[in-house]
Parts: C-alpha cells; sequence; structure tokens
C-alpha cells in the first residue's frame, strides 16, 4: 500500500515539527496525562511498609521492559498506591538514556517505580500506544536530549516532561496509527531478530573455527597426543604446551602515566581503540613529541609484529602491530614473539575460547576485570611446528575473512531495517502521511 499525506496541513507552531494535518492540535503533556516520579531509593522497613519489586531505568527499553533484573525496596502503603503501575501506563527514563520509553503490559503481577523512571497516565479517552510511539520519536530526534538537565548526566525532570509538545490527533486517528505502528514494527522487529541471531550464530561458527584449528590443527588425519592438560585435551603430535613466556622475546605493557593530550601530535593507544583485528585511530587520542618520545624511551612503543592484548576492562582483544607509530598505554599488553612462534598465529591463538577462558579463570572473583603482566605470561599456549602455524593462519585467515564479509551484510541490512523503522515512525506520528484505511 503506498502511503499519501494527508489533504489539508497547517503549521504546528513548532520548528522542529513543522506542519501537521488539519484537524490535529498540539498540547503539552501535563494536559492529556499524570506524570509520577518513582519513589526515591530506600531501604528502611519502619514497620507497615511492604518489600516490592520496583523498575529503575536501566530495565527500560525502546518498547519493552526487562524484568529479568528487578530489585526490591520497602514502599509504605500510601507510597504503594502512588508507585503501582497499571496496564497501559507508559514508562519513561528519567536519567541514562532519557526519554527511553515502554508501556507497561503487566510484564509481572506486581511492580512499582524507582525515581529514575517517571509514569505517565494518559487521559482515558487517549490511545497510549500511540504516544508510545510519540515519544520515541522525540527519542529518535534528540529533543529529550535537547531539554534535559545536566552536570554529569542527564536528567529529564517531571518539570521538564510536564511542559513537553506533543502531536495530538483525533482518537480515531491515534487509534489507526498505533495498529498501523504495531503490525510493521513487529514485523520489522522480526526480520531485525532473525538476522541478529544469524549474525550470532556466524560469530559462534567463527569461534568454533579458531578453537578447532588452534587446538587440533587443520589436519583431520594428524595422530594426536595427549597434551597434559585437562582443559586442552589432546593435540597433534609435534605440538608443544608451555607457558606464554617460554615462547616470547618479551611480555610487558604500555604507560601506567596517562600523559596530557593535545589537539594533534602523535597517537597513543588505549583498550578501547583495539578492535577485533585492527587498531582504530579515529578516535585515539594525541600526545605531544616530548612525551611520546619519553614514553617510547620507557618501552610503551611496539615493533612491527608485536601482539597487542587488551588486558583491562576488556579482556581478549588482539591484533598484530602494522604500523607503530604510537605509544600504548597500560590498558593493553605488549608481546613480542620468539622467531619460531608466528605473530598472526598467536594472535588467532589468543582471541580462542580456549584461551579466553584461561584469562577469565585468572580473574575469577577479582573486583576488577583486569589481567597482570605476570597472570599473562603464565598463560599456557599450544604451539605447532612454524611450518603449520603457517598454514593454520592462512586457513583462518581465508576462512575467517568469508564469515566476517557475510556478518558485515547482514549488520548493514539489520543497520537499513533499523533506519527505516526509525523514519516510519516518525513519518507517521508527525502526519506525514496518512494511515487511515478507507479514508480521503
Amino acid at each position: 500500500m503506498k502511503l499519501k499525506p494527508y489533504p489539508k496541513y497547517k503549521d504546528s507552531g513548532i520548528e522542529w515539527i513543522g506542519e501537521i494535518p488539519g484537524g490535529w492540535e498540539v498540547r503539552k503533556l501535563k494536559t492529556i496525562s499524570k506524570i509520577v516520579l518513582g519513589k526515591m531509593l530506600a531501604n528502611d522497613d519502619k514497620g507497615n511498609y511492604l518489600l516490592k519489586p520496583y523498575l529503575r531505568a536501566q530495565n527500560i527499553f525502546w518498547e519493552n521492559v526487562d524484568v529479568s533484573d528487578i530489585k526490591e525496596m520497602w514502599f509504605s502503603p500510601t507510597e504503594i498506591k502512588i508507585y503501582r503501575l497499571s496496564k497501559n501506563d507508559l514508562l519513561v527514563s528519567e536519567g541514562g538514556e532519557v526519554g527511553r520509553t515502554a508501556i507497561w503490559s503487566e510484564e509481572i503481577d506486581e511492580c512499582y517505580i524507582q525515581n529514575s523512571v517517571h509514569k505517565v497516565i494518559i487521559s482515558p479517552e487517549r490511545n497510549p500506544r500511540y504516544f508510545l510511539y510519540v515519544f520515541e520519536t522525540f527519542g529518535l530526534l534528540g529533543y529529550f536530549e535537547s531539554i534535559v538537565n545536566r552536570v554529569s548526566i542527564g536528567h529529564l525532570t517531571r518539570e521538564k516532561l510536564k511542559e513537553v509538545n506533543c502531536i495530538v490527533p483525533p482518537h480515531s486517528d491515534q487509534t489507526a496509527i498505533a495498529n498501523f505502528l504495531d503490525r510493521k514494527i513487529a514485523k520489522g522487529n522480526s526480520l531485525i531478530e532473525k538476522n541478529t541471531k544469524l549474525i550470532e550464530l556466524l560469530k559462534e561458527r567463527r569461534t568454533a573455527l579458531i578453537n578447532h584449528a588452534v587446538t587440533k590443527g587443520i589436519d583431520s588425519n594428524a595422530k594426536l597426543k595427549d597434551s597434559g592438560i585437562e582443559w586442552i585435551g589432546e593435540i597433534p603430535e609435534g605440538w608443544e604446551v608451555d607457558k606464554l613466556k617460554r615462547f616470547c622475546k618479551k611480555i610487558t605493557d604500555g604507560s601506567h602515566i596517562s600523559p596530557e593530550t593535545t589537539n594533534e601530535g602523535k597517537y597513543y593507544i588505549t583498550v578501547t581503540d583495539v578492535k577485533q583485528d585492527e587498531i582504530d585511530f579515529n578516535n585515539a587520542h594525541f600526545i605531544s613529541e616530548n612525551d611520546f618520545e619519553s614514553l617510547k624511551r620507557n618501552g610503551c612503543q611496539p615493533n612491527i609484529t608485536d601482539v597487542l592484548l587488551t588486558k583491562d576492562g576488556t579482556i581478549g582483544r588482539c591484533v598484530v602491530v602494522k604500523n607503530n607509530d604510537f605509544v600504548a598505554l597500560s590498558s593493553l599488553g605488549i608481546i613480542t614473539p620468539e622467531d619460531n612462534l608466528k605473530s598472526e598465529y598467536l594472535r588467532y591463538y589468543l582471541v580462542s575460547d580456549k584461551n579466553i577462558k584461561q584469562m577469565f579463570s585468572h580473574i575469577r572473583g577479582s573486583a576488577l576485570t583486569r589481567l597482570t603482566i605476570s597472570l599473562i605470561k603464565e598463560l599456557i599456549i599450544i604451539k605447532p611446528p612454524k611450518p603449520e602455524q603457517t598454514k593454520i593462519v592462512q586457513y583462518l585467515d581465508k576462512a575467517t575473512a568469508k564469515i566476517d564479509k557475510t556478518i558485515q551484510k547482514i549488520e548493514e541490512k539489520v543497520n537499513l531495517l533499523e533506519e527505516f523503522k526509525k523514519s516510519l515512525i516518525n513519518h507517521v506520528v508527525t502526519g506525514k502521511v496518512d494511515v487511515r484505511r478507507g479514508k480521503v
């Protein structure tokens, strides 16, 4: 069905909204709803209080509520009446990604809200699902972000929310729009979900290929032997198993002092700049020539063919250095292999599922997600003879590149679906197209 515009339009009086259909109006949210900000977090029981589940901003996503991780706190009998959720209440995040909106569909029997969430009770003569899509448009266009109070993080206060201008069509139009978008968005979300699952399956396939190649090789007829390590199992004959430090000239990390950043100069790299198989310099910081030379003298510049391993915060991303015109900070391990260990093979081994599990086993129970250099040196590594390393690298380069290309194409498809969804919601709720069936 090709969608057409409404017969007549008028100026909404709001620049960023533009024209709206004749017969529609713009109303402040406070005139068409009741807004309640949730209860301040409290852990005290004052005798007649009841322990109840409540939602926080992190439970609210666009169009849905996640009740898999909800906390409990004490509510008085009066507070229970104020903060209890009812079906079709709109839930709007007050902090974090402000304005994120979902509709309460009674995911659990009884639930309340904490003061990082507003509940918006739309007046009975209006359709709450239509206003869910209006709020989603406001979020996508950045309107909520533009009006928040900011200190360190944004806060969409009740006072700000009350003054939000909403596009209000006649009730029949609201229902037609909500029904139309429900159908279209459900179909789009289904396609996005299917493609997202396919991406996850491809990533699992990629992980399995790497894991098998670095533990069993690529020769299915190879004779196997016991590695002597239970979690590794059997490996091909002629392969070695030992601590990483036995196969490396040097294992260190970058600077433990963060230099002052500049607008131009030399790059310094942190854990966030190391991606799946490359260094992304697009958002990397600059430091002065003097600081660069100082850190370089202190061993913070890797050599060409060194391996960088993310070891703080995000563990296990790995890249072979091909251009070393930068220095690294301490969140990165810098590994210089011996001549009989190919850097490219080492990278595949370090990102293998076997090794990732090994690394996390060393920090289990720690409050910080951090690998020390001493722990990295003690990692167990499987090392084939160098000719086999070369074959494994060539095989994995080809196989993973094919998978990565497929993943990229599917991700682009998902992005297009997401963009179409945003555009569709925006055009429909602002009246740029008429979705009323059988109407002129």
